[in-house]
């Protein structure tokens, strides 16, 4: 079986969706709802943003809401427990004009409780009687009368036409033409007026090109961005580095789309490395810049993709030189999530390299890169990526356990295997869950009969 049917690479998409929730200390099951809204949003190419409430309580939490929001091409509301930020960021959103969908659960609740504090005039027996109200669109939205929201249930099964999977996906094609145009409008800033008009086909064919890769022709993507470098020297502008990541990310996409037309893959990855490096150049001189983390982590993909079907050691050897790049910038310190994903990422190049050559070595160097991963991938805050962390540090230690002390190696594989169920339920993940329980009772037969 091929390690990456195994172990979950996690890539960043370009098109950032701006989710707006309440947290778990309102909404005790948002977790769930945000892991499978997150997935859909994921296979659907979107890039998931939340703006964390260490942001909103600080001074310029306008500022960075705006320009979160300004990047943004979707929004998704989740009107679940309703608190203030979720009704101020969901008409900042709306005053924008940005595509919106708003989904709400069943039986949802206002959390009033919330709203009080230790100044209040409740006596303590009072407010142990306070009950949240069920949550009424068309009484509490009066004006809105909830025409636009669709509602959902995360206890369903998720063959279940009210499972967020389900919901999410219809509301997304729905709103294709307008994420569409919101692209457009989003991905022309910073080309000059004058320019726009003559750019605006090649800018909505590459966002077409990035909904639907596999619908995509490779040399008209290839040509559409040759248009917009040509331009951009011809009227001297820089070229907007999210439509060079869209470009990047899109050919990324084709190439494992692309498979087994190893040829035409490979020359999709070739020709995304190449459209990033054109990105890294263009910021030498702003090496602090995010973006470049971002980039590096990128590209450190694409290698781990080519590896799989061609000069493995070598590519995978590229893969981790970028990943290693790329925390450079992205710290635990500066970015934690950032520096979690690229972590995980590194460990599954390190696994991958174990199997071309210092095999001991290069698993245990997964391992650590993996344990760094979980520093930040808790149980509590990222259920999913703790679980695709946990699955792939069994991957490791159960590969581990062919070289050395096998029996305390597979005992750990099954101790993370069985972590990775917490989440990965047969209700909820019943495709994930078969896979990682075949494994998990195929290590646990060869430990037993060890002994």
């Amino acid at each position: 079986m091929s390690s990456r049917s195994i172990e979950e690479l996690q890539i960043p998409r370009e098109l950032k969706c701006f989710i707006v929730y309440s947290s778990r200390r309102h909404v005790d099951h948002i977790n769930v709802i945000l892991s499978q809204i997150e997935d859909v949003l994921k296979e659907n190419n979107f890039k998931p943003v939340y703006l964390g409430d260490e942001i909103r309580s600080g001074e310029d939490y306008l500022e960075k809401l705006d320009g979160l929001i300004n990047e943004c091409v979707l929004g998704v509301i989740i009107l679940d427990g309703l608190r203030p930020n979720v009704l101020f960021e969901f008409g900042y959103l709306k005053g924008k004009l940005k595509p919106t969908i708003i989904l709400q659960s069943r039986g949802a609740q206002i959390n009033i409780k919330t709203l009080y504090n230790q100044d209040s005039n409740l006596t303590p027996r009072q407010f142990k009687n306070l009950h949240n109200p069920t949550l009424n669109i068309s009484i509490q939205f009066s004006d809105f009368a909830g025409k636009h929201v669709s509602y959902m249930d995360w206890r369903k099964h998720t063959d279940d036409e009210e499972h967020p999977r389900k919901v999410l996906t219809l509301e997304l094609l729905k709103s294709k033409d307008k994420v569409l145009e919101e692209t457009q409008k989003v991905y022309s800033s910073g080309i000059p007026p004058e320019v726009i008009s003559e750019l605006t086909d090649e800018i909505l064919f590459i966002s077409e090109c990035y909904f639907d890769p596999s619908k995509c022709d490779l040399d008209e993507l290839l040509g559409a961005y040759r248009e917009i470098k040509e331009s951009a020297r011809n009227h001297r502008f820089d070229i907007n580095i999210r439509v060079q990541n869209m470009v990047a990310s899109t050919l990324a996409i084709k190439g494992e789309n692309g498979l087994p037309d190893v040829v035409t893959s490979v020359r999709c990855w070739r020709e995304s490395i190449g459209v990033y490096r054109e990105i890294v150049e263009a910021q030498v001189l702003d090496k602090e810049s995010e973006r470049i983390g971002e980039v590096f982590f990128n590209i450190g993909n694409v290698y781990e993709s080519i590896s799989d079907v061609r000069d493995k050691e070598e590519n995978l050897g590229k893969a981790i030189d970028s990943y290693s790049e790329a925390l450079r910038i992205r710290t635990l310190e500066d970015f934690p999530v950032d520096y979690a994903m690229t972590q995980n990422n590194l460990g599954i190049a390190y696994r991958n390299l174990g199997d071309v050559r210092d095999k001991e070595e290069n698993l245990g160097k997964a391992i650590d890169s993996y344990s760094e991963a979980l520093r930040i991938y808790t149980l509590e805050d990222f259920p999913v990526q703790y679980a695709t962390t946990q699955n792939n540090l069994g991957t490791a230690y159960g590969s581990l356990g062919d070289v050395r002390d096998k029996e305390e190696n597979l005992g750990k594989a099954i101790d993370s295997y069985s972590e990775a169920l917490k989440i990965y339920t047969e209700e909820k993940y019943p495709a994930r869950y078969k896979t990682i329980k075949n494994i998990l009772n195929n290590i646990k037969k060869l430990k037993n009969s060890r002994k």
